[in-house]
């Protein structure tokens, strides 16, 4: 089955309420609301999710807390939404990526991303990701501050890019395949690519 017969499912990760929606840890929602703004379409609730039908794939937002991500993923599988885990590219934030910069993987651990962590204890590390730079972290601050807190002005010019740059990696993914993508976007530095 090639990758156009096939809907690719892009789950989002962050976290819901107003309070969070300029966070850091949100970056993953930020990509789920821009395909939503450029395609026109609206997000529906079901189950411990939203879930859209995209022009190019299918696009989800958990609605569980990003520490509980993992059972949205489950009920996308156990009720037969997904049927392949290999259908699903997780887009989330990581602190250890400067911004500007996003990565590519088609497995792997979870790098201390609680949410990822939750994913993986449904799916097993073989499962492809779009880590989503918000880095560095200052040392003097910790964790949970760092990812919870908002970007600054000058992070969020740097982010509307860098969302634009996500966005058009996922058509890649499902245009090309994951590997195409991939060398696309690693490496690529896209607060160069300011409006």
């Amino acid at each position: 089955m090639s990758f156009l017969e096939r809907k690719v499912w892009f789950v989002c990760l962050g976290n819901p309420g107003l309070q969070y929606s300029e966070t850091r840890h949100n970056a993953g929602f930020m990509v789920a609301d821009y395909a939503s703004f450029s395609e026109g379409f609206k997000f529906k609730r079901l189950y411990s999710f939203k879930y859209a039908k995209g022009e190019f794939a299918n696009w989800v937002k958990p609605t569980t807390y990003m520490n509980l991500s993992g059972m949205a993923v489950g009920e996308l599988l156990r009720r037969g939404l997904v049927r392949n885990v290999e259908d699903l590219v997780i887009i989330y934030d990581d602190f250890h990526i400067p911004i500007g910069r996003i990565k590519l993987k088609r497995a792997g651990s979870s790098g201390g991303h609680n949410g990822m962590r939750s994913i993986i204890e449904v799916t097993g590390e073989n499962i492809k990701r779009i880590r989503i730079g918000i880095g560095p972290k200052p040392n003097e601050v910790n964790v949970v501050d760092f990812v919870l807190g908002k970007f600054s002005h000058e992070e969020m010019l740097i982010m509307k890019s860098v969302i634009r740059g996500v966005y058009e990696t996922c058509r890649l993914i499902v245009t090309a395949g994951f590997d195409k993508a991939q060398n696309f976007a690693n490496g690529k530095d896209f607060s160069k690519e300011l409006v």
